[in-house]
């Protein structure tokens, strides 16, 4: 038997029930994979078709009638059907008003966060095409300024984005002398001394462009907290676990001279947002742990103010 509002929703005319599977076929749903199942239990499924040129959305629940008396061949099921096509419609309105939402934060972290190293980098593109004895120094700024700005594109877009960096078998130190080298010139250009030293061989999982973004935005911070004449410190090594190999950690250490880290702070920089300069949005260190913990590792950080900062990244080594 099928009632007048489910002739409705399957498009049927006159036509009986007593074959279940050609109107299936005609509805375009499995009505008759419900009859054939194994399972007993309540279950609701949701199908979409399309009716004179729109589409509509149809949930089918249905309940198994056992009959001890009569046997199973004389089981019978009833099916719901439910018209769900405007809480799909608004499923996909929330997706997109989520969708467009989540773009404009990205823009506006992103106007933000580039306005000012842009004026520098136009300041010293200038001094560069007026020429003189300088020219030198004013290109390595402006190299030293396209990679931090560089730098905060990709934190904004690693936060705001999904998916998981691939992963590979690497050899960490070279990974990490490469993104020390890309990240010298900010150094230079702020005064501040950058040393790196590795153990030979410390082999990790891990994805390069994304360590890269973490050496990035560490050493930048150090380096923003730092005087000039100052030292900030990267190194590598791995920590062995002489009884279970399975828990050996590769540790990279990021050690500066730098203002250090207010107690109260301690706990708060890793949130997104915070900045205790306030120049910045606060993205960095963030992104770091974010990336870290897709690496199945961890991050702490030790500090005393006005002696310096110490960062360590822990990440299992193979």
């Amino acid at each position: 038997m099928i009632n007048p509002e489910g002739r409705r929703l399957l498009d049927l005319g006159s036509e009986t029930i007593d074959d279940l599977v050609s109107i299936s076929v005609k509805a375009g749903i499995d009505l008759a994979g419900f009859l054939t199942r194994n399972s007993s239990a309540e279950d609701e499924q949701e199908f979409c078709r399309t009716s004179g040129g729109m589409k509509r959305w149809l949930s089918v629940h249905d309940r198994r009638l056992f009959s001890d008396s009569y046997g199973p061949e004389h089981q019978q099921t009833i099916l719901i059907l439910r018209d769900v096509t405007l809480h799909k419609q608004a499923e996909h309105e929330r997706e997109r008003a989520r969708k467009a939402t989540a773009l404009s934060e990205v823009a506006t972290t992103l106007a933000h966060e580039i306005r000012n190293p842009l004026a520098s980098l136009e300041l010293f593109a200038g001094l560069i095409a007026d020429g003189g004895e300088d020219a030198a120094e004013w290109v390595s700024h402006l190299r030293a300024g396209i990679r931090s700005l560089g730098g905060t594109v990709n934190n904004v877009l690693s936060f705001h984005g999904v998916g998981f960096p691939s992963l590979v078998a690497l050899d960490l130190s070279e990974a990490l002398r490469s993104s020390v080298e890309f990240v010298r010139p900010i150094a230079q250009q702020a005064g501040v001394s950058l040393f790196f030293t590795a153990d030979p061989i410390v082999k990790v999982l891990g994805n390069s462009s994304a360590l890269q973004q973490v050496v990035l935005n560490i050493v930048c911070n150090a380096i923003r907290h730092t005087h000039k004449g100052g030292a900030v410190r990267v190194s590598a090594r791995v920590d062995r676990d002489k009884n279970n190999y399975l828990n050996n950690y590769a540790v990279i250490e990021f050690a500066d001279t730098g203002d250090g880290i207010a107690l109260e702070h301690i706990n708060e920089i890793f949130r997104p947002g915070f900045s205790g300069s306030g120049n910045t949005s606060g993205l960095g260190l963030a992104v770091c742990e974010q990336i870290v913990r897709q690496h199945e590792g961890k991050i702490r950080v030790v500090s005393e103010v006005n002696v310096g900062t110490t960062f360590f990244v822990e990440i299992p080594a193979l």
